[in-house]
Formats: C-alpha cells, structure tokens, sequence
C-alpha cells in the first residue's frame, strides 16, 4: 500500500505509524497484473494484535520469532469469546446449527468466564473455531482444504501416556499411506491454577541433532537443545543424521517424559533427482509429515497450549 503524493500532514504520519506498528485501518489490495484484477482484504483490520507484515516487509513466513505464550486477561477474553460467537452465530453453512441462539449462547459464555475464567466449547464450535484458525493462517499454503480439517477433540486427557496414544492415531489417520490428510489434535485447555499441557517438540515427526567434539552438528541443527534435553531425561539417539527424536510431552503435573515414536508410524522421504548425481550422492533424506506440534491454539478467548 502507498501513500498519494498529496496526503501530507497529520493524517499521513498517522497512517504511516500504523504501517509502521504491522497494522493499518485501511484495507489491503493485492493486485494482478495479468488481468488488472485485484483482491482486497479487510481480514487484517479485525486483528487484535499487531501483525507481523508492515510497509516494506513481510514476516509471515517466519515462526517462532517470539513467544505467545502469555495467558489472556479476563477482558481479552471476554472480548475474545464476543467476536468468536458473533462469526460462529453468522456463519450459517460452515457448521452444524447451535441448540441455543446467540443470546442465550453469549450471556452463559460471558458469565462462566466471569465466574470460573474458563467455559467449554461445544464440540462444533470448536472444530469450526480450528477450521477457521487454519483458514485465516498467513503462512500455510495448504489452508486451502481448510473445511477438510480433522478436529480431534482429545480435551479430556490430561496425562501423557494418552496424549502419547492420542498423537499416535493422529499420525496414523494424517500419514494415510503417505496422502497426507489435515488434522489437528487438541487436549485440555489452559485452566487457572492448573500446569499447562505441552508437547516439546515443534514438529510431531523431526530428526534429531548430535554435537561432535570439533562444533559439527550431524543431524538437524534446530533440534539441538531438544536433543540434548532428550538426552539428559535418558534417550539415547544412534547418532546419525536422520535419526527421529522421540515425541517429549508434559501432562497435568507437569513432568516431561519421553516417549519412542514406532516405526510403521514414520514416514521417510529420499531426496533425488532425476540427473545430477552429485545430489543423489548425499543421500538426504526428509520427514514425511510436516507437522508442527508447538503452537498454541486460541478460539473463543480460549487457549489451548497443545
């Protein structure tokens, strides 16, 4: 987006501190040449935290750059939970019909978190919640199938033995004989008071990484500290460069635990091409599943940290 050569003055110092701050109040065109058509999204002014793409620069192909970990404030919530059931209320094709209607729906909402600082979604708000959050993902290019998420609902486990069984039928369902299908596992949502669920690492199948005495890494240098975190609570790795790390989980008490992900559950991928040997000669090779594990889901002023 750009300024006119005669907006000047005030109003042009305001929108460009906006730009400035990754947010702006005016709508973003995306333009094609080919056909001098356009797209215009008003998505980014509903936003209510700062975006990561501004005037000159875009991040959205980045993760993890800074943790959003923090648990929502009663307020954030409750404005949360009234823009959540106002979408969900007026999206009428994209999920089942509600028992209650949208009054009846908010005032029992807003008073459970008023009283409690939590509520429960039902279980088509929160598949329609995971399908929307996918959606309205800037980074994914797969969101397209976004209505053909798989929402497991596991928000009754608490423990990591049935998170680990949990995740495992997650992989088997996604693997699919190697056509991948969409899916999301989701367990206990934060609750105040209690310990938060977590799955350590950042993606549900990865290789692990071993330092050599000279500094080297043999495997994937981003795994590193989980690795070596790994290593400490008792795994032990063969040391090679695609050696998958085991699934690192903590449940109710907190505790991380380990845990061995069986083979007919991982998929490997041969990197080669077709005439230059000099690829095939590095034999590479890559994870099946790109999974990631480590994000946390918001829905409804809700967090659901795995």
């Amino acid at each position: 987006m750009t300024q006119g050569e005669d907006s000047v003055g005030s109003e042009d110092q305001h929108s460009t501190e906006q730009e400035n701050h990754g947010h702006t109040k005016k709508p973003v065109t995306i333009y094609d040449w080919r056909d001098d058509g356009g797209i215009t999204d008003t998505l980014n002014n509903e936003s209510d935290r700062p975006l990561i793409c501004e005037r000159g620069r875009c991040l959205g192909s980045k993760m993890n750059m800074t943790p959003m970990n923090k648990p929502l404030t009663l307020d954030k919530s409750l404005a949360q939970a009234k823009d959540f059931l106002k979408q969900y209320y007026a999206d009428t094709t994209n999920h089942e019909k509600p028992e209650k209607n949208i009054k009846e729906r908010q005032a029992e909402v807003l008073a459970e978190l008023r009283e409690k600082k939590t509520y429960d979604l039902t279980s088509d708000e929160l598949r329609w919640g995971a399908r929307m959050a996918w959606r309205n993902a800037p980074r994914c290019p797969a969101r397209v199938i976004w209505k053909k998420l798989h929402v497991f609902d596991q928000r009754h486990i608490d423990n990591t033995d049935d998170m680990f069984k949990a995740i495992m039928e997650h992989l088997d369902f996604s693997n699919n004989g190697g056509n991948i299908r969409p899916a999301i596992t989701l367990f206990r949502q934060r609750l105040p008071g209690e310990k938060d669920l977590r799955v350590w690492n950042g993606l549900i199948t990865g290789f692990a990484a071993y330092e050599q005495e000279d500094g080297s890494i043999i495997g994937d240098p981003s795994s590193l500290e989980l690795t070596k975190f790994c290593q400490k609570l008792g795994w032990k790795g063969k040391g090679g460069m695609f050696d998958f790390l085991p699934m690192l989980l903590s449940g109710a008490d907190g505790i991380p635990h380990y845990y061995e992900i069986p083979e007919k559950y991982l998929m490997r991928v041969k990197i080669q091409h077709p005439t230059n040997n000099g690829i095939n000669s590095m034999n590479l090779e890559w994870f099946g599943l790109p999974g990631v594990s480590s994000m946390m889901f918001e829905s409804g002023g809700i967090q659901f940290p795995a």
